[in-house]
């Protein structure tokens, strides 16, 4: 039993003592729903989501989700998340952006991304997203660029930073139906 101990100790410092499971080689980002049933992360940086449920000695693969800014409201039942249009206009920019970092432009590229996330929050649309049944429905939305959803601790308003082209960003709010969201 006291060898033991010597084998716990280092055991505790690195690691290895605790049950670890890989959900993700590449996986970023993980956020949790309060009541831990659920558990999200991302993977291409950031541009893919997945949603897992968490079981005693198992995860399981709930949903993959082309989007960004996902959240999981408190009671684990939805996933809000901004899903971004895709145009001629986004296209050619990511272009543009990956050959300027090919050619080691890093200013002119980090600027290119700064547009890039612009246009992106801009074209972006807010999605709703029933986890048990996997329904989805895009909420209705002022026309502006759209950044950082979160949803209030009783999950019946969600959350964003909105801005009308050269205005000043607002916190603004989506009141959630109580029944079937």
């Amino acid at each position: 039993a006291t060898g033991l101990l010597y084998l716990e100790r280092p055991a505790l410092l690195t690691g290895e003592y605790y049950h670890t499971l890989e959900v993700s080689p590449d996986a970023a980002s993980p956020r949790w729903s309060s009541d831990n049933r659920y558990a999200s992360y991302t993977i291409g940086g950031g541009r893919i989501a997945h949603i897992v449920a968490v079981e005693t000695d198992s995860v399981r693969t709930v949903a993959r989700i082309d989007g960004v800014g996902l959240v999981l409201s408190p009671d684990g039942a939805h996933a809000a998340y901004f899903s971004v249009r895709e145009t001629p206009e986004l296209r050619a920019a990511r272009v543009t952006a990956d050959s300027l970092l090919r050619a080691n432009e890093f200013r002119a590229f980090s600027q290119q991304r700064q547009a890039i996330l612009r246009l992106e929050r801009q074209l972006a649309r807010v999605r709703l997203r029933t986890i048990a049944t996997g329904q989805e429905r895009e909420l209705e939305v002022p026309d502006v660029a759209k950044s950082g959803l979160a949803f209030s601790p009783d999950g019946r308003v969600l959350y964003f930073i909105g801005a009308a082209r050269g205005d000043h960003a607002h916190f603004l709010h989506l009141r959630l139906r109580q029944h079937g969201h």
